[in-house]
């Protein structure tokens, strides 16, 4: 069992963020370490469109449409988070 938890671990350190130019200020979006610069391009993109059609909550309460929400990381960045799926 303490093996998987390692591996658990070491997976989630193996992430990084790329930044999203939002009209809330700049956002962190999560991407593995290996992306490239059109996978972080692509995500930060994703993070826009999620702007422009409303899926991002505006405060702490998710409010209907809304799938994602900014919370702060333990850095303290502005960071884009998945709390639901939306179906349509």
């Amino acid at each position: 069992m303490a093996k998987k938890t390692k591996k658990r671990v070491a997976a989630r350190k193996r992430k990084t963020t790329a930044v999203a130019r939002l009209q809330r200020g700049a956002v962190r979006v999560r991407v593995p370490a290996d992306a490239t610069p059109q996978d972080r391009e692509e995500a930060a993109q994703f993070a826009q469109t999620l702007e422009r059609n409303q899926q991002i909550a505006p405060g702490n309460a998710l409010t209907p449409g809304t799938t994602h929400k900014i919370e702060k990381d333990a850095a303290q960045h502005d960071t884009l988070v998945r709390k639901r799926f939306s179906s349509i």
